[in-house]
């Protein structure tokens, strides 16, 4: 069964850390350690393009417009941004433009949409 790809974006980089440890644990997924945009810049030289189903943001003052342009890049991908606080948090499901306004958004909301990407996956 191949598991789903998830791309963790996410600063500060110990949270970032963090985030990796507890969703390798689960076993569902597989942790892309490059950036997935240095890969595509690969493409032209024969690379082979691996699809990233969940694409994990921080949500911070002043970051909107890398949001949107990561958006862009991944329209197949699902994308989670939330804050370090965990108090706020957004999320777009693949092939949409409309971003869902989650609150709270921590682990729990974390682990639940990577338990339910699995799941989508295994099916």
């Amino acid at each position: 069964m191949p598991k789903s790809r998830v791309w963790i974006h996410f600063n500060p980089q110990l949270y970032a850390d963090i985030f990796k440890q507890i969703i390798q644990s689960t076993e569902l997924v597989e942790i892309v350690e490059s950036s997935p945009l240095e890969h595509r810049q690969s493409l032209a030289e024969g690379a082979v393009e691996e699809k990233v189903d969940l694409v994990i943001l921080s949500l911070e003052t002043g970051n909107q417009s890398e949001i949107a342009h990561l958006a862009e890049k991944f329209p197949g991908s699902e994308l989670v941004a939330f804050s370090v606080m965990g108090d706020y948090g957004l999320r777009r499901k693949p092939g949409e433009n409309f971003w869902e306004e989650v609150r709270p958004f921590g682990i729990q909301q974390l682990m639940q949409t990577v338990n339910d990407m699995g799941k989508t996956r295994a099916n």
